[in-house]
């Protein structure tokens, strides 16, 4: 025959004397008899002794324990090396002391690239359909279907306004000939001539 490991559990007279007739709480009775509190409401619940609501006890002060009173507590966010700003885990200096420290004149600080929201316009988004569809979807330079194509400005975007929108200031071109294009001849101020200039030097600079 199986041995109970728990004999209290299955006995519904001592439960009901500790639980109802002492009045004692779950907690107290698993630690006077030193087992898990799950063993005791399991053994109530299967002899059929109602559960007494929490308000029987009176109100309960719990300890703090939130920011330094946590048991667990490692000091909180960091701090800005320069200003003490407080900052997200992984970081040491704040954005503008950051700046400062690389040598950017942050009250004269002029933003290099123009904003970007015309990119999400209808009539910018028209531009970009419109050259796809007139490349068939295909790389101009290496004629292969890509699943991240992206509509290249031959004049910058950012320097050349005015033609973000001229379709024939557009190629489509496949991620490899983007990445490439722009490592050799950076970003933002990009020209027609450095684009006929990369195509004819293809085989050296890829």
């Amino acid at each position: 025959m199986r041995k109970v490991k728990y004999p209290f559990s299955k006995d519904v007279d001592w439960l009901n004397e500790h639980y109802i007739v002492k009045n004692m709480s779950i907690q107290k009775i698993a630690d006077a008899e030193k087992v898990p509190y799950h063993v005791i409401r399991n053994a109530l619940l299967k002899a059929g002794i109602a559960m007494k609501p929490q308000k029987i006890y009176g109100h309960v002060n719990h300890p703090n324990r939130k920011g330094e009173n946590h048991p667990n507590w490692k000091g909180g966010n960091p701090k800005c090396l320069n200003c003490s700003k407080q900052l997200n885990f992984g970081r040491t200096r704040c954005w503008d002391c950051y700046r400062k420290s690389i040598g950017i004149d942050i009250e004269n600080y002029v933003v290099p690239r123009p904003s970007q929201a015309d990119r999400f316009t209808t009539e910018y988004k028209k531009w970009r359909t419109a050259l796809f569809k007139h490349y068939e979807y295909k790389c101009y330079i290496c004629k292969k279907h890509d699943r991240k194509l992206i509509s290249h400005h031959l004049n910058s975007y950012s320097t050349h306004p005015e033609e973000r929108l001229d379709f024939d200031n557009g190629v489509v071109l496949c991620s490899k000939h983007h990445s490439y294009f722009h490592k050799n001849y950076g970003f933002h101020q990009n020209t027609k001539e450095q684009f006929y200039d990369y195509l004819s030097n293809l085989s050296e600079l890829i």
